[in-house]
């Protein structure tokens, strides 16, 4: 699963279709439009973005992907930690 820690934003930069919510799938566009650092940690109160709702529950139709992908996630976890780094 495109899964990432929940984080949410006060921005007012972003529409509130951004901002009233909270994001925890990578593949959510909604999520992605926001910089990270206006990324706050956690879901803030804020119901489950709609996006986010959605590609959760296509993959959950696709529970063999899920698996599969588990070792890409990891190793995308810890190459972004070692850029980061640099």
């Amino acid at each position: 699963m495109p899964h990432e820690s929940p984080f949410h934003t006060d921005n007012p930069e972003y529409p509130p279709t951004h901002r009233n919510v909270y994001h925890d799938n990578s593949l959510c566009d909604h999520g992605k439009a926001i910089k990270q650092e206006h990324r706050i940690p956690g879901p803030g109160g804020r119901p489950r973005c709609d996006r986010c709702n959605t590609l959760a529950s296509k993959e959950q139709q696709w529970p063999v992907l899920r698996a599969i992908s588990a070792p890409f996630r990891l190793v995308g976890k810890l190459v972004t930690r070692l850029i980061g780094r640099q």
